[in-house]
């Protein structure tokens, strides 16, 4: 029922509501974030499938979604003053919350774990290119190669170290011009990886933190506003 505030509590209630608006469309853009991070750089997913980071893209996208759904509940429950709807809205939330906070201790702890794991599986792609073939490895080495313009993991060797015969194309300083000699690019793609991993780290830490602290504002809003209700007698 509508009415049942006054004063200074109507302005927590629309407080509220701005608050989980933003809410929900940090959560969309977290949504959107762990979707970019899969989709754009697929040329480093496929040589990182299993790593820390894409992980980390997966539960972004879960969690974007999360908070829209949990955003929706503030933003009704606030404008229809419901007791229920709050108090969904609040359990849900102090939830998701301390998930955050659990997976954000461990994410910071386990920062050299990440880039070993970037490392492990980058190295074991290596194994699994197939010159001139066209499945997801090898179009995403001879990708990230050529745009980047280096070769293997820590340099060229490591594809000598794997068994092969000799580098990809891709790592030819002109890897598009048919016919003419390779002259192999001996620098890794190491610190260009590490580079990659930590800018989009960085994304996700940012965008964490920033819902992370709506939502503690939130819970704090929401408590009031459902203790409020409860005291009015009118809408019970």
């Amino acid at each position: 029922m509508m009415g049942g505030l006054r004063g200074c509590a109507v302005i927590i209630k629309w407080a509220l509501f701005v608050i989980n608006l933003i809410a929900w469309l940090a959560g969309a853009g977290i949504l959107g974030l762990g979707v970019w991070i899969r989709v754009t750089d697929a040329e480093f997913a496929t040589l990182t499938p299993n790593s820390s980071l894409m992980l980390a893209a997966n539960l972004m996208i879960a969690l974007g979604s999360s908070i829209m759904i949990i955003g929706f509940f503030g933003c009704v429950g606030s404008l229809r003053e419901s007791l229920c709807m709050l108090m969904t809205f609040f359990i849900m939330l102090l939830i998701v919350f301390i998930l955050e906070v659990g997976v954000g201790v461990l994410g910071y702890f386990s920062r050299v774990v990440v880039h070993e794991s970037v490392e492990k599986n980058v190295l074991d792609s290596i194994g699994h290119y197939i010159a001139g073939s066209n499945d997801a490895v090898t179009r995403g080495w001879d990708a990230f190669q050529r745009n980047h313009k280096c070769c293997g993991f820590n340099s060229n060797d490591d594809w000598n170290n794997q068994l092969l015969n000799n580098e990809p194309r891709s790592c030819c300083s002109t890897p598009n011009i048919v016919g003419e000699d390779c002259i192999v690019i001996t620098v890794g793609c190491k610190e260009k990886l590490e580079a990659w991993v930590e800018q989009h780290l960085l994304y996700v830490g940012i965008s964490v933190l920033v819902v992370a602290v709506l939502q503690f504002v939130n819970l704090i809003f929401s408590l009031i506003i459902f203790c409020k209700l409860r005291r009015n007698p009118s809408i019970l």
